[in-house]
């Protein structure tokens, strides 16, 4: 009888891991350096996450991925920073926007996606979040107060049953 403990896990495994830990050490660089370097031509927190994750990075900066869904209302405002990570169904967008207003910005947000026809989903542990989905995309809003000033974060992929059905 043959136990396999954790140190001796198969090397494949060990890779896996290594792997994942390269990519959240990718992620952590963005959040935290991206907005600093945005304006940078030669970014090397880019570079550093592109050969991390092996490519399927848009570090957008201050303006949305270029690939960012046409579809997805977004309010107003300067874009403080946009991301795209993954590829084909698997691609998620990270886009934050400081609301060019102070007034109703959670209203605003609502009544974009519900004029552009997107579907409410259940609220998610905040009173400042929805999920929304079009058929096609499925996004997480939140909207944050923060000083006065409001920043609106959207979260958006490919809706599971649009992959689903694709497949």
């Amino acid at each position: 009888m043959s136990i396999r403990t954790h140190a001796s896990a198969s090397p494949s495994t060990a890779q896996g891991r290594r792997s994942r830990l390269r990519v959240l050490l990718a992620l952590l660089a963005v959040v935290l350096l991206v907005p600093s370097l945005a304006a940078c031509s030669s970014n090397p927190v880019g570079d550093f996450v592109s050969d991390a994750t092996g490519g399927g990075v848009d570090l957008a900066g201050d303006k949305l991925p270029s690939d960012f869904p046409t579809a997805v209302p977004v309010i107003e405002g300067d874009v403080i920073a946009g991301i795209g990570l993954g590829e084909d169904d698997a691609k998620v967008w990270n886009v934050t926007i400081r609301s060019a207003s102070t007034d109703a910005v959670k209203d605003a947000v609502v009544a974009k996606f519900t004029d552009a026809g997107w579907t409410e989903g259940a609220p998610i542990q905040t009173d400042n979040g929805v999920v929304y989905t079009d058929g096609t995309y499925t996004a997480v809003v939140i909207v944050i107060e923060d000083g006065g000033k409001w920043t609106v974060n959207y979260i958006v992929g490919k809706d599971a049953s649009a992959v689903e059905n694709a497949a």
